[in-house]
């Protein structure tokens, strides 16, 4: 017989699973915060870029365009995950017509819309 071989014990191992899970509880909040600012910054630079084809499309076209399509972008599969995005039409009472780009946080309760519009301006979370 081999005496000399040790292993581990039941409480040993299930004393290690418990500090395992609780280091995982304390850094969760940490990696959520972190996923929310990537996804914030992932929505805020599709914005911008819709912004400045926007631009170009109203230069060859004397108009903003409608939808995304026509301006020949598509959201990434995470982007669409995490905001629906919206294309809007805007008529100002001086009859000019804009756009306004609004990213809307499908899953995240506290974070409030992103949008920029026309004139450039941004929604007032937009340097958080």
């Amino acid at each position: 017989m081999n005496t000399g071989c040790r292993g581990f014990t039941l409480i040993e191992i299930s004393l290690l699973l418990v500090v395992v899970g609780i280091l995982l509880i304390i850094s969760m909040p940490n990696q959520t915060d972190s996923l929310n600012h990537n996804n914030k910054a992932l929505a805020k630079a599709f914005l911008l870029k819709v912004s400045v084809y926007q631009a170009s499309y109203f230069l060859q076209n004397k108009e903003y365009a409608l939808n995304f399509k026509s301006l020949g972008l598509s959201p990434s599969v995470a982007l669409k995950e995490h905001y629906k995005l919206q294309l809007n039409k805007v008529s100002e009472p001086s009859g000019l017509v804009g756009y306004s780009i609004k990213a809307v946080p499908k899953k995240l309760v506290k974070s409030q819309p992103l949008w920029i519009n026309y004139l450039g301006q941004t929604s007032a979370n937009w340097d958080d």
